[in-house]
């Protein structure tokens, strides 16, 4: 008694269109065991079967093809990933996200250690100098306004 279960998996289980996959899309419905039953053994579960049914055999294919169709799954979700993680136009992306990040930090260093308008410090010899922008909390307010966060 043996039941291609790869043939099962395809047959029983539509991956769906989500990106993930969840244990609960894998379950195989009551009309789906009804089905493998008839066909398997030739078992109407809708009908009396007078308790002829074999019912090791009958936990063993289920078993099994519910297995199938499990692996199928996670391998139809590891190669969606795997096909995100590797696509060309996906590297390009994150390439561009990192680069977009470094100039974004380079920024906010070089306004930070930019000259402040607003404020300056007096030092003992009587002169001042401007303090950097980090430390001016008008400056902040302004950039961080000009940046969209508030």
């Amino acid at each position: 008694m043996t039941l291609p279960f790869d043939q099962a998996a395809e047959k029983y289980f539509t991956p769906p269109e989500e990106s993930t996959i969840e244990a609960k899309d894998t379950v195989m419905s009551e009309d789906t065991i009804a089905e493998l039953l008839l066909t398997k053994f030739g078992i109407d579960i809708h009908e009396d079967t007078e308790g002829n049914i074999p019912a090791p055999e009958i936990d063993e294919v289920i078993c099994l093809a519910q297995a199938a169709i499990s692996f199928k799954a996670g391998c139809d979700q590891a190669k969606k990933e795997f096909d995100l993680k590797f696509n060309p136009d996906y590297l390009d992306f994150q390439k561009g996200v990192e680069e977009g990040r470094q100039l974004g930090r380079r920024e906010v260093v070089e306004w930070g250690n930019g000259k402040c308008p607003h404020k300056t410090v007096e030092l003992a010899d009587g002169s001042s100098v401007p303090v950097s922008c980090f430390e001016c909390n008008k400056c902040l307010q302004n950039k961080l306004k000009e940046w969209g966060v508030e």
